[in-house]
């Protein structure tokens, strides 16, 4: 007995290690309804020393309840009976023998790797210790501790996966006799059910996979949330498109003086409406003026939709010009620049 509690503390020390090296966090986990689950099943229990002859077969209901603390390990208390058993010496009763068991369990498929998703199937082993009672007569009244290990075999089913069928062969040993788990106290056990699995806080139906950061990657990323945030200002100004500068102060050369000059005017985002400050450089283009107007637009648009407004801002330049006299030479549509250029000839 005492290599049997020695072998169950070394797994558990084990099990523990592997997850505090696991730096990973699992979301659904917070609250004490998350990752339960209840089974309903039946089934036979037949001794070892017999195995399965027919005078020692018994039928058995077994009610479980259990709680995954990670992905791959959770804890499960169930109670089981045997119905009508009774022998030769014995009056059959209604519910010959009880038996109350608490287990941990360890689910394989999740600790080889989880995905942050319950599959369709999932084995499952266990080991735990229990309370026995008999009741098939006055003399058969007693109470005792079961050992048991066993195995789920779980197929779970639907797109949520909610529901699923639970198939489950196990050992359990009873009046352990010098804390030897041998066949004469052994009984064999094989049942099958339902299982349900609750919702967790998270929506799902198991836990969802994070990755932890340590504290110095927190304040490198909390560093750079400040920058940027900081910039913001900046980002907002170009994205709505307002005009740069006053565009009265770009100037346009005196035609008199023989030099080409450029001179821009500047457009509501989206849009080929002349404004007042746009009109106040174009009046400044004297009306024997030759012009080349070229318009553009910003980056963000669609290549089509640019194409469009590029043509469409030009020729609101041409036609306001043309309108005063000036002799417009060209009007095409350019690159980006939500700007429409005018060069003097």
């Amino acid at each position: 007995m005492k290599k049997f509690i020695l072998s169950l503390v070394i797994l558990f020390m084990t099990v523990f290690t592997m997850n505090a090296q696991n730096q990973t966090n699992y979301a659904g986990s917070s609250k004490l309804t998350d990752n339960v689950s209840v089974t309903l099943q039946g089934g036979v229990v037949t001794p070892m020393s017999d195995f399965f002859e027919k005078e020692t077969i018994t039928p058995i209901a077994v009610l479980g309840v259990d709680k995954y603390i990670n992905p791959w390990l959770g804890v499960a208390l169930e109670g089981r009976t045997s119905v009508g058993v009774g022998d030769n010496y014995n009056p059959h009763t209604v519910f010959d023998a009880v038996n109350v068991s608490g287990y941990a369990k360890f689910n394989l498929m999740n600790m080889i790797n989880f995905t942050g998703e319950r599959r369709v199937f999932e084995p499952v082993l266990y080991t735990g210790i229990g309370w026995g009672h008999t009741t098939c007569s006055n003399s058969w009244k007693r109470n005792y501790m079961t050992y048991r290990a066993g195995a789920e075999l779980n197929i779970n089913l639907g797109k949520e996966k909610a529901w699923g069928i639970v198939v489950n062969p196990s050992v359990v040993w009873g009046d352990i006799t010098n804390g030897k788990l041998n066949k004469r106290n052994g009984h064999f056990e094989l049942t099958a059910g339902l299982v349900y699995h609750f919702k967790t806080s998270n929506g799902t139906r198991t836990f969802a996979k994070a990755v932890l950061y340590d504290q110095a990657e927190v304040d490198a990323l909390m560093k750079r949330i400040t920058e940027l945030e900081s910039r913001k200002p900046e980002v907002v100004t170009v994205v709505k498109e307002v005009p740069v500068m006053p565009t009265a102060a770009i100037g346009v050369a005196d035609h008199a003086t023989g030099f080409n000059k450029t001179s821009v005017v500047t457009f509501s985002k989206n849009s080929a409406e002349l404004s007042a400050d746009a009109k106040a450089v174009l009046d400044k283009i004297p009306v024997n003026a030759k012009v080349a107007i070229t318009g553009s637009t910003s980056p963000e648009g669609t290549a089509k939709r640019n194409t469009v407004l590029a043509q469409e801002r030009a020729d609101a330049v041409a036609n306001y010009l043309k309108a005063r006299g000036v002799t417009v030479v060209s009007a095409v549509g350019g690159e980006a620049g939500r700007a429409a250029t005018i060069t003097i000839q």
